[in-house]
């Protein structure tokens, strides 16, 4: 995305303790308890919310996607990227600088 600032792939993606999971058929819910707000999610994104649970990097969290779908890590790091940066946006999961 241009103009957008580059995530590091040493952050490490969190999900907001307050925000919860559903899946329903081929899509997933996030219900932030804070504001009420459902957010409606595809598979894809699914899978990504489900591999934040154990707050991995970046890089990690884009490796273990490439590997789901059995393709080369640059196949999907763009789009990985962009949905962190969403998820980020709309505050569901925090970026923490590694100390």
């Amino acid at each position: 995305m241009e103009g957008s600032t580059t995530l590091a792939d040493e952050l490490r993606v969190r999900r907001v303790e307050e925000v919860l999971s559903q899946e329903s058929g081929q899509e997933g819910l996030l219900v932030d308890q804070r504001s009420g707000t459902v957010h409606v999610i595809n598979a894809t994104a699914v899978q990504v919310w489900e591999l934040c649970a154990d707050e991995p990097s970046l890089g990690t969290l884009i490796a273990a996607v490439a590997a789901h779908y059995g393709v080369e890590k640059e196949l999907v790091d763009a789009d990985v990227r962009e949905l962190v940066r969403t998820f980020s946006g709309l505050g569901v999961v925090e970026l923490i600088a590694p100390a």
